[in-house]
């Protein structure tokens, strides 16, 4: 929620000289169909399996950032001072 007004900028100043409009709701759009998707979803692991499932599952989705930075980090040594 915090960083979400951050993405558009991004977008707009990633994008090429004339399609801004473009990638702003490209970004826009695959972030209404993740907020339409995601409660569907869930509602559905909870209603065919059980809410324990659904935890797990979001634990699981939670853990994934948690390596991949670390493997993304792995060569950098932040302890350095320059």
């Amino acid at each position: 929620m915090l960083i979400w007004p951050a993405i558009p900028t991004l977008a707009n100043s990633l994008a090429p000289k004339g399609r801004t409009g473009f990638y702003q709701g490209f970004v826009n759009s695959v972030a209404a169909a993740g907020r339409m998707t995601g409660p569907f979803v869930g509602g559905l692991i909870v209603d065919i399996y059980d809410i324990h499932v659904l935890f797990f599952i979001l634990f699981g989705l939670l853990v994934i950032p948690f390596f991949t930075t670390k493997w993304f980090d792995r060569g950098l040594d932040l302890t350095k001072t320059s």
